[in-house]
């Protein structure tokens, strides 16, 4: 297969969709990965967090609340992180069932990768959810406690799974656009799909 071959198969569509359907993956499994152990972490703070910090005993943490906040952390981390592996594997064979190019999606998860590991060397805290995070957390502002939590993360996983299934969206990678016959021909309902 010759360069120009190669890059005829790539297809940025397939790969802006892709990469917006990870993030949108990444931030609901994030808001899911917070209900692990989740009773605990509401009542650990609650109970070592509301007296006065001054009091010694207050501050003392004890080995076995320790090891469950260990978990718990490692978990909010290791939780979202699954996601790539999870959408990769989504892409992949989204990919072969509509017969576009495989590779697409890996140099999607190797982007998303190496944004991954810039954002976290780098200490980068501005992302894309910095801002929209103030229109995708509202669904949640209508619960409390862990509701709120599984409303946004619904909400996200929801619309990351239609870019990765939803026909408008399959028609836009595929550069399809859907044209009706004009107005005027009574009865006719014919549609049909033009290359753009």
């Amino acid at each position: 297969m010759t360069f120009s071959q190669f890059t005829s198969k790539l297809n940025w569509r397939l790969m802006a969709v892709h990469l917006v359907a990870y993030w949108f993956l990444w931030e609901a499994f994030k808001y899911f990965a917070v209900l692990y152990d989740f009773d605990f972490v509401v009542d650990f703070y609650h109970h070592y967090f509301s007296k006065h910090i001054t009091d010694d005993k207050f501050r003392r943490v004890s080995p076995n609340d320790f090891n469950r906040l260990l978990h718990y952390n490692m978990a909010v981390k290791l939780i979202p992180l699954s996601t790539f592996v999870i959408a990769l594997v989504l892409s992949v064979v989204i990919s072969i069932i509509k017969r576009w190019y495989w590779l697409n999606s890996v140099i999607v998860f190797i982007l998303v990768l190496a944004l991954f590991v810039i954002w976290g060397a780098d200490k980068i805290h501005i992302s894309p959810w910095t801002y929209l995070q103030y229109v995708f957390g509202k669904p949640g502002y209508f619960f409390k406690g862990a509701m709120y939590f599984i409303t946004n993360g619904a909400v996200l996983l929801i619309i990351s799974l239609s870019l990765f299934f939803w026909k408008p969206i399959t028609r836009f990678i595929e550069g399809k656009k859907v044209a009706v016959t004009p107005m005027g021909t009574p009865g006719r309902t014919d549609v049909f799909e033009a290359k753009t």
